[in-house]
């Protein structure tokens, strides 16, 4: 839940400015909502850009998340919002769901993609990759009496305002299905993100490099990187890490 509302805490003002550059400037129809797992919504239209709370069936796309949700449940939520003129459903997903089995957090991803492909809305289906403070996060679940475990994972972390800048233009356009993996510009190690980000925010942790807890060996080499073709935002980690200090 974290990480999806990181995405789409910055989505507002991304989809303020695609409205802003759109044609459908001109509609009084609200354009966008945003659903997260309690089904609240914010919608956006021409004429008040962030008006508080509404019903996701006013609008004509639907940035949303399943996750709580059945299968059923979801499919007459987007069967009512189809016949109120909904017309996009965009979900964000992660980069490499099919190369890691046996986590729950990934199947439960993967349910997601399916009841939105098999839905009856037309769809795009967003993977992207871990954010700047990934290593942060872990070191958060993995710390203990000064020390912290840390996969040597290979990652390209993306800023989550990059991937509201994708959701918000994806989403005033037309649905596109499985969307090219979103990435960040460079690789990095995971065990490096995690010393420089500590550093950057002046605290002293040993870490530990190993696998071990959630993340085995199953998930070494590229898993977590993106594949070929992926579209590669700008943010770099340096530019985050500059933030932190």
């Amino acid at each position: 839940m974290q990480r999806y509302r990181q995405a789409l805490e910055p989505a507002r003002d991304s989809l303020t400015r695609q409205m802003r550059r759109s044609e459908v400037e001109s509609s009084t129809e609200p354009l966008v909502a945003i659903v997260d797992r309690r089904l609240l919504t914010v919608k956006w239209g021409p004429q008040d850009h962030a008006s508080g709370m509404m019903t996701a069936r006013h609008a004509t796309a639907v940035i949303g998340d399943t996750v709580n949700s059945s299968r059923e449940e979801s499919h007459v939520a987007d069967r009512s919002r189809r016949s109120a003129g909904v017309r996009h459903h965009v979900l964000l997903s992660i980069v490499g769901l099919d190369r890691i089995k046996g986590n729950a957090h990934y199947a439960g991803k993967r349910e997601q993609e399916s009841i939105v492909s098999a839905g009856p809305l037309p769809w795009t289906i967003v993977p992207a990759t871990q954010f700047h403070d990934f290593a942060a996060t872990v070191v958060s679940w993995t710390e203990r009496d000064g020390a912290a475990t840390i996969p040597p994972l290979l990652v390209q972390p993306i800023a989550p305002a990059d991937v509201a800048d994708v959701l918000a233009e994806i989403a005033v356009g037309d649905a596109r299905g499985h969307h090219p993996d979103l990435a960040g510009p460079e690789p990095q190690d995971l065990v490096d993100m995690a010393r420089r980000t500590l550093d950057a925010r002046g605290r002293k942790l040993r870490l530990v490099p190993a696998w071990a807890g959630v993340f085995g060996t199953e998930w070494s080499g590229n898993v977590m990187l993106p594949s070929e073709g992926a579209r590669i935002a700008p943010t770099t980690f340096d530019d985050w890490l500059a933030t932190q200090r």
